[in-house]
C-alpha cells in the first residue's frame, strides 16, 4: 500500500500483548485494538500513578501497569433460576423503555 496515512488495520492485525515475568511488578500492555486503547487511556487519566503510556505510534499504544491488575476469570455459570430472573429483569427493562417512547 502506497498511502500509509489512509491505511486501517484489519481485525486480524489488531492485537493485544501482555508481558511480564514472575519477578516483575509491572506488566507491559501493547495494543492495536481501539476499544482496549480507549479503556487504558481512561485508566491513565484517572489513575496516573498506576497506569501510564510508555510508547505509541500511528496504530498502537504501549502501557505499563501493576501486574496485580492483570486478571483472568473463569466463565460465569448461571443456574436455571438465575437465568429466569435475568430474563424477567430484561423484559421489565424493555417494557419500561417501550412505555417511555
Amino acid at each position: 500500500m502506497t498511502d500509509n496515512q489512509n491505511y486501517k488495520l484489519t481485525k486480524e492485525e489488531m492485537e493485544l500483548h501482555i508481558t511480564y515475568s514472575a519477578l516483575d511488578f509491572e506488566a507491559t500492555v501493547y495494543t492495536c485494538i481501539p476499544k482496549v486503547t480507549k479503556i487504558l487511556d481512561q485508566l491513565c487519566d484517572s489513575f496516573p500513578s498506576f497506569y501510564y503510556l510508555i510508547d505509541q505510534d500511528q496504530y498502537s499504544k504501549t502501557f505499563k501497569c501493576p501486574t496485580v491488575f492483570i486478571r483472568f476469570k473463569k466463565p460465569r455459570t448461571l443456574t436455571v433460576k438465575q437465568r429466569k430472573q435475568k430474563a424477567e429483569n430484561m423484559k421489565r427493562i424493555r417494557n419500561k423503555k417501550k412505555d417511555a417512547s
